[in-house]
């Protein structure tokens, strides 16, 4: 548990850069630097870096989600990985309705 909660807190450098973005351009834009007379931070968030905090996030959530109610969720939509099988459904629910509807269905 220490370690999950060391990287969701603002000591893990990928947190803390997102707490600084976000209060000083994501939810508002932080004054203090311009009254200050000082160049604004230069704060910038990746894709890369929002996937790294999100792919956190769910494997902790599922590890107690797992262990509280012996339950997960998953990331990826079953068949996901083949797009293909998803055409094959389509089609198949395309048949069934035209067969449904004694071939009034175009």
């Amino acid at each position: 548990m220490e370690a999950d909660i060391r990287v969701v807190s603002d000591s893990d450098p990928l947190v803390k850069k997102i707490v600084l973005w976000r209060s000083n351009f994501g939810a508002h834009f932080s004054t203090k630097p311009i009254l200050a007379g000082k160049k604004a931070m230069n704060i910038s968030i990746t894709r890369d870096d929002v996937a790294t905090l999100v792919e956190r996030a769910f494997s902790i959530y599922n590890r107690y989600l797992t262990a509280f109610e012996g339950a997960s969720y998953s990331t990826k939509i079953i068949g996901e990985e083949t797009h293909e099988h998803l055409f094959k459904l389509l089609r198949a629910g395309l048949q069934k309705m035209k067969a449904d509807s004694d071939g009034q269905w175009s």
